[in-house]
């Protein structure tokens, strides 16, 4: 076994980043607002609404190509445009994670790569977790500018007694969190791949 503290940290980092990122690609917490009358939520595919109480109804939906802001004009739907964009970036972090990880994993239990000296094992480490932070960062960074950036986003909901904002929700600080743990593994595969004991205990 090999219990490179900053090894076993870095395996630490990429479970707590893929697991972050699988939660919030699965859950509709990227934009949200609720009270005790109404709910709505807007995840990366879909989004969903409860005005029940206020005599509307309960829905989900997928996200048309085209919206409407409230004075009437059409525009690209930035929920549809900025969430493709951003599960795309979250799935390429999720797998450079996932393999990141899975290689970490041989290397503290000492299972030899064939072809792969530990020298170059450390190298593939480093390139996996660097992989995942550039798209794991680049995806909670679109999200912000296609989404929350957008008059759809800003704009109030009318719900004819009130109007109401949206806000940012747990799915995206989720996103925003494992975006920082890969680039926490990233310094710790730095940190791995330069150290000299690392190279003799792996």
């Amino acid at each position: 076994m090999n219990l490179n503290p900053k090894l076993l940290a870095l395996t630490g980092c990429l479970a707590g980043a893929i697991l972050l990122s699988i939660i919030a690609m699965a859950t509709l917490g990227w934009a949200e607002y609720k009270d005790s009358d109404v709910h709505f939520e807007y995840g990366l595919s879909k989004y969903c609404q409860d005005t029940a109480k206020i005599g509307g109804s309960k829905s989900c939906d997928k996200y048309e190509k085209k919206t409407y802001l409230q004075n009437g004009k059409e525009v690209t739907n930035p929920f549809k445009t900025g969430g493709s964009a951003t599960l795309a970036f979250m799935i390429m972090a999720l797998l450079g994670g996932v393999a990141a990880a899975a290689l970490a994993g041989l290397m503290i239990v000492d299972i030899a790569i064939p072809g792969l000296t530990p020298a170059l094992r450390a190298l593939a480490l480093l390139a996996g977790s660097g992989f995942a932070a550039a798209t794991g960062t680049m995806a909670w960074i679109l999200y912000a500018g296609i989404v929350y950036g957008s008059e759809s986003y800003k704009q109030k909901i009318n719900l004819g007694s009130k109007e109401v904002s949206l806000h940012a929700s747990y799915s995206y600080f989720f996103c925003f969190i494992a975006g920082m743990l890969y680039i926490a593994s990233t310094g710790l595969a730095f940190l791995v791949k330069q150290s000299a004991d690392a190279y003799r205990e792996i």
